[in-house]
């Protein structure tokens, strides 16, 4: 123990920077200080000790400064890795609404492409039966086509064996109703009549007859009937009842009226 920690008690006050040194009698600091005058040896160690203490606080201070800046850069540093953290994070949530709303709109565009395709599905299913309809309705009209096309050849078989079993009375009505039949142009028959007025012996009439359908059309008449009424009338009876010889008798009888009122007017 060398002569201060013997003798000295020393007390450092950090609010005024300063040493004191107080004798371990406790004879008070005003006592000491006079014997620490007294002796040479001991102001010299004094003074190396305060020179250890103030170096000691020195480097207490120093480190002490050191470490609280070394903590403000590792806050600092902290504080940046937090704000790069920060933005990483708002960029990711950015990146995650936007990956929502692209996942919204495929979504949308997929219900878009599948309800489309529902529709041309749908549009082709009926297209479809539709054809499959026209397929077959056009097969029952080449069936219906054929049967009349069958009832015509049939209908024009009857009508050459009636014209030849009928082909005496036919030139009878010919000789006894003055009337030419005229049968070539195909489908159509041409009946003139002439001597229809003892006092004039060169008038005539003549119709011209339809007979390729299934009905018998009047096409033509000289002179030309008076109303459409009398048209209608002659081949409605006509294809009731199919009786030639009353058409004839008919017709000869309603256009030699007409030729007749033309003569009269005339004169």
């Amino acid at each position: 123990m060398d002569f201060l920690s013997r003798f000295c008690l020393c007390r450092y006050d950090a609010g005024t920077n300063l040493i004191s040194v107080y004798c371990r009698e406790r004879k008070g600091p005003q006592k000491m200080n006079d014997k620490i005058d007294s002796f040479p040896e001991f102001r010299q160690r004094m003074a190396a000790f305060e020179q250890r203490v103030y170096q000691a606080l020195h480097e207490r201070t120093s480190s002490a400064a050191l470490a609280v800046q070394r903590y403000k850069d590792e806050v600092n540093q902290l504080a940046n890795r937090q704000r790069v953290l920060e933005e990483k994070l708002r960029q990711q949530r950015e990146l995650e609404v936007k990956l929502r709303n692209d996942q919204e709109v495929a979504k949308k565009d997929a219900e878009s492409v599948r309800s489309r395709l529902g529709t041309f599905k749908i549009r082709q299913q009926q297209l479809e039966a539709q054809q499959a309809a026209l397929v077959e309705e056009g097969k029952e009209l080449d069936s219906l086509m054929s049967q009349k096309q069958q009832e015509i050849q049939q209908r024009r078989r009857l009508l050459l064996k009636q014209q030849q079993r009928d082909a005496p009375e036919v030139q009878l009505y010919e000789e006894l109703l003055g009337m030419r039949v005229d049968a070539s142009q195909q489908g159509t028959l041409q009946f003139t009549f002439h001597h229809l007025d003892e006092q004039n012996s060169n008038s005539s009439c003549q119709l011209t007859l339809d007979v390729s359908g299934e009905q018998f059309v009047l096409l033509d008449t000289n002179p030309p009937l008076e109303t459409e009424q009398q048209r209608q009338q002659l081949t409605q009876n006509f294809n009731s009842n199919n009786d030639i010889k009353s058409f004839l008798v008919e017709a000869r009888s309603t256009l030699a009226s007409r030729v007749l009122s033309d003569v009269v007017r005339d004169c």
